[in-house]
C-alpha cells in the first residue's frame, strides 16, 4: 500500500503517518496558504495543526528574547572611533 495524496487525506494524525519530503512539505503549505519557511518539522507541525483545528489561526511561536552579554553601563565609550595609521594594502601598494 502506497502513500496516499495529501488531498485523500483527512487528519493531522494520518498525515503523520507518512514520511514527506521537505519539498512536497513546501508545496502543502502553499496550497493551504501557510507559512512556507522553517525547517521540516515546523512545516509538518504547521500542516498537522491546520488539519486538526480547521479555520484556527497558527499558534503564535514563543521566542525568547536575546539577552546581550555587553553592558553599557560600564563600557568605556570613545566620542570618536579612531582610524588605523596603516591600511591592509600599504604592503600590495609598496609592490607596485
Amino acid at each position: 500500500m502506497g502513500r496516499p495524496d495529501f488531498e485523500n487525506i483527512d487528519s493531522g494524525t494520518a498525515f503523520n503517518r507518512w514520511y514527506w519530503l521537505r519539498e512536497e512539505l513546501v508545496a502543502i503549505c502553499k496550497r493551504m496558504d501557510l507559512p512556507t519557511g522553517g525547517r521540516k518539522f515546523e512545516l509538518r507541525d504547521r500542516i498537522t495543526f491546520t488539519l486538526e483545528h480547521p479555520g484556527e489561526p497558527l499558534p503564535e511561536k514563543e521566542r525568547p528574547a536575546q539577552q546581550s552579554k555587553f553592558d553599557w553601563a560600564r563600557s568605556k565609550r570613545a566620542l570618536q572611533t579612531k582610524r588605523p595609521t596603516t591600511s591592509v594594502l600599504d604592503p600590495i601598494l609598496e609592490i607596485l
